[in-house]
Formats: C-alpha cells, sequence, structure tokens
C-alpha cells in the first residue's frame, strides 16, 4: 500500500524531509474518561460525561428554529469523522497512525487534539484542571511509545497563569511531552458585571494574554522559555458575537482561528511580550497567513 500512494511517491522524490505541523487525532472518550477517574475520581468522571454530552450543541437538533434563535444556539458541524473505518481507526490508534506515516509521505507529525481542545473552556477551575492533567497523562501513554516518530501534543489551560505554569511544568518534565497547545484567547466576565446574579447576563470580552490583561503572563512566557517549547495557538472564535449563526456551521468555522490568532498576535506584539521575551516562539495553527 505504501509503494502505490501518490503522497509516498512524491516523498520518494524529496531530499528533505516532510514534518506535518499540525495534524490531529480523534481520542476515545471513554479511554479519557477513565483517566479522569483515575484522576480525580469517578464522580467527577461522570461528572464531565454528562456535562460534555452537548459540547458540539447537538441540542440544536433538538429545537425548533425559534428556540434555537431565541436562544441563539451554534448549527453545530454535521461531518466530524470519516465513515472509512482505517480511516477513522487510523486517527484514533496510534500504533496504526504510526504504521501509516510512509503511506502518507510524512516523516515526522505533530499531532494535535479534537477533544483536547475543549478542555480549557470548562468553566469550573477544579473540573478543567483535573481533566487537562488527565488528558495530558492519557497522551503521554498513549503516544509515548511512538515519540521517535510523532510528538503527540498536551494540552495547556491559560485561563490564569499559575494553572499555565503547573501543567506545563509537568506535562513536559514529568510526563516527558514535547509539545503542548495553548488556548491563547480567553473569555472573561467585565468585572463589573460579576455581582449580576444570572451568569448569562454579564457581558464578556475577550481576553489576548498580553495587553491589558487582568492578569501579568510574563511568567508563563518565560516558563516556556525555560522549557524550551513553543506556545502553540489552536483555539479558535467559534461562539464569539459574530459568530453564532444558528443556521449555518460554515459560516461560524471559515476564518474563525485567524480571528482569534490576529486578537493574540497583536496583544503579544502591543503588550511588549515580543520585545520582553525575544526568544519564545509562537505557533498560529490553522489560521492561513492572510490575517497575519
Amino acid at each position: 500500500m505504501t509503494s502505490e500512494s501518490c503522497s509516498a511517491k512524491v516523498r520518494a522524490n524529496l531530499k528533505h524531509p516532510v514534518v506535518d505541523a499540525d495534524g490531529h487525532w480523534r481520542e476515545l472518550q471513554p479511554v479519557f474518561l477513565d483517566y479522569l477517574a483515575q484522576v480525580a475520581g469517578g464522580k467527577v468522571a461522570d461528572a464531565y460525561r454528562k456535562a460534555a454530552a452537548n459540547t458540539y450543541g447537538f441540542n440544536w437538533y433538538d429545537m425548533t428554529p425559534a428556540e434555537r434563535s431565541r436562544q441563539r444556539i451554534n448549527r453545530p458541524p454535521w461531518w466530524i469523522m470519516p465513515t472509512n473505518t482505517l480511516y477513522r481507526a487510523t486517527g484514533m490508534i496510534p500504533k496504526l497512525f504510526q504504521e501509516r506515516l510512509d503511506e502518507f509521505g510524512i516523516d515526522y507529525a505533530l499531532l494535535y487534539p479534537s477533544l483536547g481542545f475543549q478542555l480549557p473552556r470548562v468553566s469550573d477551575e477544579s473540573m478543567r484542571r483535573a481533566c487537562i492533567r488527565a488528558y495530558n497523562t492519557m497522551v503521554a501513554d498513549m503516544w509515548g511509545p511512538y515519540s521517535k516518530r510523532i510528538a503527540a501534543s498536551g494540552v495547556v489551560a491559560m485561563n490564569t497563569p499559575a494553572e499555565a505554569i503547573e501543567e506545563a511544568e509537568y506535562a513536559i518534565k514529568t510526563l516527558g511531552l514535547k509539545l503542548v497547545v495553548a488556548n491563547c484567547t480567553v473569555m472573561r466576565t467585565i468585572e463589573a458585571d460579576n455581582d449580576i446574579p444570572d451568569p448569562k447576563k454579564r457581558r464578556v470580552y475577550i481576553d489576548g494574554l498580553g495587553l491589558d490583561s487582568p492578569f501579568d503572563y510574563d511568567p508563563v512566557w518565560q516558563k516556556f522559555v525555560d522549557l524550551n517549547i513553543a506556545v502553540t495557538s489552536h483555539v479558535g472564535s467559534m461562539g464569539w458575537p459574530d459568530r453564532r449563526s444558528t443556521s449555518c456551521w460554515v459560516s461560524d468555522h471559515i476564518g474563525h482561528f485567524a480571528q482569534s490568532h490576529h486578537l493574540f498576535a497583536r496583544s503579544m506584539f502591543l503588550g511588549g511580550v515580543t520585545q520582553r521575551f525575544p526568544n519564545l516562539n509562537v505557533g498560529f495553527l490553522e489560521g492561513g497567513v492572510g490575517w497575519a
């Protein structure tokens, strides 16, 4: 199969290695829940399972158009998994993924999450930290044996500097991961609205972490430099006020990574982060280059 693939033929004619800079794998949620139960207990795992039931907004299908419009419920993606069994299994099983790298024409793969991208959005801090610790442990266990050709990414939540520093250090030094992905824009409640009883009625803004942030993230940037890892940003802007279409998922999805990257990049520049930390490497993923 390898010799017959178009990708393998292209790779055979190249004189340099091919690195996949933004591959993805599809985590098996039952496996993740097992890890979460080990880290935080069965009750926490069960609470997460129930809360995550509508992660992709599939309650949209149970609503009338009027209900969707009134609550401004995003239309979810209608296709997120291949129907071909081999392709689907490849995205889930580390050994199979590595076995097919030559067929893909890839020498080394940087492998990013799917489920993992949702975890920094967990609002409860204790639940969020438990989920991310469990996730990173799962990544290390499942992908560690294949690190010669694959660097699977852990997750670091940037919601607070202390949280980011603790998990980055654990992921790299304790678990031995080589790569982490961060949510480099954070939706926060405007401080003046914190006393409003109903959280849904509180105004929000998007913090780009560098300019006018309520937290000092300089210790975080220094920690990334010390750990010799890049800040890779792969958080999008789905759910932002201008991305709340109730009927068209494509409308919300087009350009949403670029929009988030634009905010993070200008916040870093205008906040002086790039001047104070000239050795900090930053990667902006899946957003194209037009916005830059």
